[in-house]
């Protein structure tokens, strides 16, 4: 079961999107390298598999993210697990960003 235990600093950029894949830009502006990141939807009772894409984000870095669910839904649940397991989860919806900022 999640449970949601440290919110994160969201930074987000409104521009329009909707779409069946959900494709972001995340920059990495926390102050550790980010070695995971799970996606849910919110009542979901699991996080799903790592979609990062790369071994690390390192701090600084931006990389291209792709959610390719097939849902119609906005809303999603997010857990960053950084490089020193420190973990940071919080809520977003994905169809009003194109760019998600990560700042601790």
């Amino acid at each position: 079961m999640k449970i949601k235990t440290l919110a994160a600093v969201f930074t987000l950029l409104a521009a329009p999107a909707f779409a069946e894949d959900l494709v972001f830009t995340l920059i990495n502006n926390s102050s550790q390298p980010l070695s995971n990141l799970y996606v849910s939807l919110p009542e979901a009772a699991d996080w799903g598999d790592d979609i990062l894409g790369v071994d690390v984000l390192a701090v600084g870095e931006t990389g291209t993210v792709t959610i390719a669910d097939g849902s119609d839904v906005c809303s999603y649940d997010l857990q960053f697990v950084m490089e020193n397991e420190a973990t940071m989860e919080g809520t977003a919806n994905l169809c009003e960003t194109n760019t998600f900022t990560l700042t601790d």
